[in-house]
C-alpha cells in the first residue's frame, strides 16, 4: 500500500521527470536492439558474400565399372550435401579447325558434359562470350587457338577412335577451371594439377555418341 502512495505521489508531482526518464531508457533498449539487428544482419551478408565466391571443390571420381548413380545416390544420402550432379570428361588427342584457307591444330585437351540440372544449380561454372549458352560451347583460349566462333567446325581427334567432326554454338569462359579440372585423389605434398588450355563443352547426349565406346 504504502509503495503505491509512493508511486502515485512521484507521478503527480515529477510526472514530467518520470516520463523523461522513461523516453530515455526506452531510446536505450530500442538503439541497443537496432545494434544488435545490424550486427546480426551484417554477419548474414558478409557470410553470403564470401561463400558466394567459393568454387565447386568437393568431386568424386568415379572409378571403372562403378555405378555412377549408386555412387550419386550415396553422396545424395550424406549429411550436408544439398544438390549431386554428373560430369563427364573425356581425353583428347587435340582440335583441328580449316579458317581462312589455314588448318589450326590444338595439342590435347578434354571434352566435358554436363547432366541436364548442372548449369541451373551453378551458373556461375560457365559464363557464355559469344553466341548460344547451349550446344556445343568452346573455351575463349581453344576457340583463340584455333581461330574459330559460333558457326565454324572443328575436328575433334578422338584417342583410339576416328575424328569426329562438330559445329560450335558458342563460345564460353570457365572462371573456375582451377576446380572444374582438379586432379582428385593426388597426394597431400602434390602440386595442383593445371587445367588444360584446351576445352570443348558437348550436350550430354552428343558426348555419350561420340565417346561412350
Amino acid at each position: 500500500m504504502m509503495y503505491l502512495l509512493w508511486v502515485r505521489g512521484i507521478l503527480a508531482r515529477r510526472f514530467l521527470r518520470v516520463a523523461g526518464s522513461t523516453a530515455g531508457v526506452a531510446l536505450a533498449v530500442m538503439l541497443l536492439a537496432v545494434v544488435g539487428l545490424f550486427l546480426v544482419n551484417a554477419g548474414n551478408s558478409m557470410t553470403a558474400r564470401a561463400i558466394s565466391a567459393v568454387p565447386i571443390d568437393w568431386q568424386v571420381q568415379v572409378i571403372p565399372g562403378a555405378d555412377p548413380d549408386l555412387v550419386g545416390k550415396a553422396l545424395s544420402d550424406a549429411a550436408g550435401v544439398k544438390t549431386v550432379h554428373r560430369v563427364r570428361y573425356a581425353d583428347v588427342a587435340g582440335f583441328e579447325a580449316q579458317t581462312g584457307g589455314t588448318t589450326q591444330t590444338t595439342g590435347p585437351g578434354q571434352v566435358v558434359a554436363f547432366d541436364s540440372g548442372y548449369l541451373k544449380d551453378f551458373p556461375a561454372e560457365v559464363r557464355p562470350l559469344a553466341g548460344d549458352a547451349t550446344g556445343v560451347l568452346i573455351a575463349q583460349q581453344t576457340a583463340a587457338n584455333l581461330h574459330v566462333g559460333p558457326g565454324d567446325t572443328i575436328s575433334i581427334k578422338r584417342i583410339g577412335l576416328p575424328s569426329a567432326n562438330v559445329k560450335v554454338a558458342g563460345v564460353i569462359d570457365l572462371p573456375d577451371a582451377d576446380s572444374l579440372f582438379q586432379a582428385v585423389g593426388l597426394p597431400p605434398q602434390a602440386a595442383p594439377q593445371a587445367p588444360p588450355d584446351n576445352v570443348l563443352i558437348l550436350p550430354p547426349q552428343d558426348w555419350q555418341q561420340l565417346f561412350e565406346a
